[in-house]
Order: C-alpha cells, then sequence, then structure tokens
C-alpha cells in the first residue's frame, strides 16, 4: 500500500484525536507507561492552534484520510517535534518515517539548521528509531526550550531518567 503525506486541514482533527489514542495503546505493552494508553489526548482547539500555527502534517492511505500526524515548532533555530503519531493498525510500516523525512526535508529547505524532539530512552521503538534516522542525544549545552520541555514532561508524570532530547544537525 502506498501512502501520501499532505498539509493537516481542519477536518482532520477529529481523526487526529482518534489517531493518538490508537497510537497510545502501544503502551500497554511497556509496564512503567501502562497509563499512558488511557492518558489524555491533545484536545480539539489544541489541535486547532497547532494546525493553524505550527508546521502541521499527515500521512493518508487510499482513503484520503489521515493515519499519522506530525506536529513540530520552530524555537530558538531549531525546528521541534511537538507529537508524532501513527494509527496503532498502521505502525511498523514506515508511516513515521515518512513523515519524518518530510520534516527533516522541510527544515532543510527553510535554512533551519537542527530537528529536535524529546523521547523515551527505554522504549523500543523511540530512541532507536530516531538514532535510525540519524539523530544523536543532546547532553550538553541544552537551549532554554528544551529543558523546559523536560522539566514539564517530568512534571506530567514522566520519570526524568527515562526521557531525552535528541537532535538532527542538518
Amino acid at each position: 500500500m502506498s501512502y501520501l503525506i499532505r498539509n493537516t486541514i481542519l477536518s482532520d482533527i477529529e481523526q487526529l484525536i482518534e489517531i493518538e489514542k490508537s497510537a497510545n495503546q502501544i503502551f500497554a505493552k511497556t509496564t512503567d507507561l501502562m497509563w499512558l494508553k488511557d492518558s489524555k489526548t491533545i484536545s480539539y482547539e489544541t489541535h486547532l492552534y497547532f494546525i493553524n500555527n505550527y508546521y502541521s502534517i499527515v500521512a493518508i492511505g487510499q482513503t484520503n484520510s489521515p493515519i499519522g500526524f506530525l506536529y513540530a515548532r520552530i524555537y530558538e533555530n531549531d525546528l521541534y517535534i511537538l507529537e508524532i503519531d501513527v494509527m496503532e493498525a498502521f505502525q511498523k510500516k514506515g508511516i513515521g518515517r515518512m513523515l519524518m523525512s518530510h520534516v527533516i526535508q522541510y527544515a532543510r529547505c527553510a535554512g533551519i539548521p537542527r530537528v529536535t524532539l524529546t523521547t523515551f530512552t527505554h522504549v523500543e521503538w523511540n530512541k532507536p528509531f530516531y538514532e535510525s534516522i540519524g539523530f544523536n542525544i543532546l547532553t550538553a549545552n541544552l537551549p532554554k526550550y528544551i529543558c523546559e520541555k523536560l522539566k514539564r514532561e517530568e512534571q506530567n508524570g514522566f520519570s526524568k531518567e527515562t526521557r531525552c532530547a535528541m537532535y538532527l544537525d542538518l
């Protein structure tokens, strides 16, 4: 099956909420993160804001309905990945890689020198996935926005020891 990437449109929002719920089900396999499978998703209003103000793309299948999405925004000189989710039934089919490839190409074309994100260090499909694309762990001289993101993640229940910041220099 072939998949395409397109810009997100407002009528996608209800499906994006369903994608996030579906994507979160994979956390049922990770003992310390089981609670994420039933966690609150991004609100309709936040989706609306992200679509209108940030870089926002969806992966679609044959029905033109979203099966994955990615949000990113510029902080300082970096393009930071806010969220990437793929519907559970479509995971492990290269869709996340397609979304990441698209955002990396966007950053290159826009002259953005680095793409960044935060992720889990101990979840098999997170850090290793980003490393396979070329991302490295950011250990020194973390930008202020990354420090704030990691602190907020800790306040939201994530263990500091299981999170890391990553970067890809372009």
